[in-house]
């Protein structure tokens, strides 16, 4: 319910973020050969051009659903993060998968 109220008053801008802890259902969110992911942000996502999420260690990584990007970082506590760069069109993002 929250995230559809979310998206329902968000203005669409040339890059929209999603920042969430658990990642969309069945992308970058597998667990012991289970997906774990939230139906909900699979549901919505289609109105953001990236979806960053954490939530599956396990899982880090770049991947896309339905048009979208969809990044992982991985653990911080692991020294593990990411870049993300942004270009003048909703496709044109770029990520670096960084370890520090």
């Amino acid at each position: 319910e929250n995230l559809a109220r979310i998206v329902k008053h968000m203005d669409k801008n040339v890059h929209n973020v999603l920042l969430s802890h658990a990642p969309p259902h069945g992308v970058l969110d597998s667990v012991d050969g289970k997906h774990v992911g939230s139906e909900s942000i699979r549901k919505h996502a289609t109105q953001f051009d990236l979806i960053c999420c954490g939530h599956i260690h396990e899982a880090r990584g770049i991947a896309g659903i339905d048009g979208v990007t969809v990044v992982n970082p991985g653990s911080a506590s692991d020294g593990y993060g990411a870049l993300i760069y942004f270009g003048k069109e909703p496709e044109d993002i770029h990520i670096d998968l960084i370890t520090v």
